[in-house]
């Protein structure tokens, strides 16, 4: 697999250290992935495809919130939607570290 240069990595490194939350959005299979694990390779990674872990957060979403360590990406969030409000009232009660959404 070809790995392409994104211009983009700087700018998310900057709004990691601006914003307690970031999302990143775009076409299937365009690198949204890759450019979060490369450009914050430290941050834990959750695939919300994964049936165990689905299961976990929809079965009590902020236990499974409160069971990660910030810096988080959460891979194919649109999958649990209901995740996105304790992510934010999480952030609005106490901000933590950046939330990585793609």
């Amino acid at each position: 697999m070809v790995k392409i240069a994104r211009q983009i990595g700087s700018f998310l490194l900057k709004a990691q250290r601006r914003f307690p939350a970031v999302v990143v959005t775009g076409p299937r299979r365009s690198g949204k992935t890759t450019l979060l694990r490369t450009a914050v390779p430290h941050a834990g990674y959750v695939l919300l495809e994964d049936p165990d872990i689905h299961y976990r957060v929809r079965r009590d979403p902020l236990a499974f919130i409160e069971s990660l360590r910030p810096l988080v990406i959460f891979d194919e969030i649109q999958i649990t939607p209901q995740l996105l409000h304790y992510v934010r009232t999480l952030v609005d009660a106490r901000p933590p570290a950046p939330v990585w959404h793609c």
